[in-house]
Parts: structure tokens; C-alpha cells; sequence
């Protein structure tokens, strides 16, 4: 038995024994497209796993393999994920957005439209945002809701930045107005290459806020990098 099919038969006793662990890692040790017929017994398995974190790490690894005919079943199924904590659907959603074409990607997109709670739905979309570049103004006015929590604000617009660097002076003012301040720090330096000069005071001013040592020496470390001949007090 070669390889490959040895792949085969673990992931079917995997699936005999109802192993999730077993399914996924049988799943990810394939290098050839999974049969039609395996990949709906995979799905089948997701859909009966009660379990949110067990049926997110199944469509995740089972993504990739998944035959066109089979995409609306497996949207279903991340869109059952309801669990912000432990759910996976924006990491689920993506999985499906990088495998199937841009004709299933409106319908990926409603789902994540459709995400219960704000912060949920401005994680989902930012997630989704490099694969659907145009998303931006809506991800962007997603994240400025009243309700969304600064925090989820200051990591959305770190992604955003990234991806228009007009946004760089709200980025800066969400990551200051981040209430984790161990968190600052790794933003800032995050989105340091989308920064120029007229952002100097801004960063000043946060570079401020970090809290420990431990943060800001790479910080420190980073902005020297970034603007060399600015002189950055610890």
C-alpha cells in the first residue's frame, strides 16, 4: 500500500471511530484531491459533530477538497457555527473563500454579513477582507459601530491599514484608544512599513502608553528601523 492510499484507509477507520483528530490529521497528510464520496462522508460527519471546535477543525482541514458540489452544504455548516469563542466560522469562511472561485464568494460573504454580534461581524469581514479587496468600505464602517469594543476596532483597522495606508492616521487613533495596553505595542509595529513622517506624534504618543520593558524595547527596536533619524525616548 503506498502512501497515499495508506492516507485513505486511516482517514476511513478515522471516520469509522468517529476520531476527529484522527479525520483532520489523515485529512491534512493527503496530496491528492480526496474522492467526491470521501469528502461527503467527511462533510456528513462535521454536520453530526455536536461539538463547534471538533466540526470547525473538520471543515477547515476538509476545505480544500471539497468538489463544487458540495459548497453549499459545507456554507451551511459554517454559518451553524455559532460559537465566537470557539466556533472558527470567520476562519471557516475563509478556508472556502480560498478554495472555491469568485462566483461562490457573495454567498460567503452574506454569511459573514450575517454574523450575530458586532464584533464578530468586523472580525468575520476582516478576515475575509484580503481575498475581497472591495470589502474595505463596509469592513471599515462595520468596524466604527458605537458597539464594537476599541480593542476589536484597534485589530481591525491594523488589517485595514494594510491594505490602504490612508487609513494609517485611524489606525493609529484606534490603536491608542485600545484599552489592552499590552497590545499596543504589536499593533504598532504591525502596521510601522503603512507609517510616514506626519504619523511621528502619533506614534510618539502611543510609544508612551506602552506599559513594561518587555513590550517597548522591541518596539523601540522597530521604530528605529522604521525612521532612523527620529530620536525615540524609552
Amino acid at each position: 500500500m503506498n502512501d497515499e492510499s495508506q492516507n485513505i484507509a486511516d482517514l476511513r477507520e478515522a471516520l469509522e471511530f468517529s476520531r476527529y483528530v484522527g479525520i483532520c490529521n489523515a485529512i491534512e497528510a493527503l496530496r491528492t484531491t480526496m474522492p467526491p464520496e470521501l469528502a461527503k462522508e467527511v462533510l456528513d460527519r462535521a454536520a453530526d459533530t455536536f461539538d463547534q471546535w471538533d466540526r470547525s477543525q473538520i471543515l477547515l482541514a476538509l476545505a480544500r477538497h471539497l468538489p463544487d458540489a458540495l459548497f453549499t452544504e459545507a456554507l451551511e455548516l459554517a454559518a451553524r457555527q455559532n460559537d465566537p469563542d470557539i466556533g472558527n466560522r470567520d476562519h471557516v469562511l475563509v478556508a472556502l473563500a480560498s478554495r472555491f472561485s469568485d462566483g461562490y464568494l457573495p454567498l460567503i460573504l452574506d454569511v459573514a454579513r450575517r454574523t450575530e454580534g458586532p464584533d464578530e461581524r468586523v472580525v468575520a469581514l476582516t478576515r475575509l477582507l484580503p481575498l475581497m479587496p472591495s470589502i474595505l468600505p463596509e469592513a471599515v464602517a462595520t468596524a466604527n459601530l458605537p458597539a464594537v469594543h476599541a480593542a476589536t476596532r484597534a485589530w481591525a483597522f491594523g488589517k485595514f491599514v494594510l491594505q490602504d495606508a490612508s487609513l494609517a492616521a485611524e489606525a493609529l487613533a484606534a490603536i491608542a484608544a485600545n484599552p489592552v495596553e499590552t497590545e499596543r505595542a504589536s499593533m504598532l509595529t504591525a502596521v510601522l512599513g503603512s507609517l510616514d513622517d506626519q504619523h511621528i506624534p502619533a506614534v510618539s504618543a502611543i510609544l508612551a502608553t506602552v506599559p513594561t520593558a518587555t513590550f517597548r524595547e522591541p518596539l523601540l527596536k522597530a521604530l528605529k528601523a522604521r525612521f532612523p533619524d527620529v530620536i525615540w525616548f524609552p
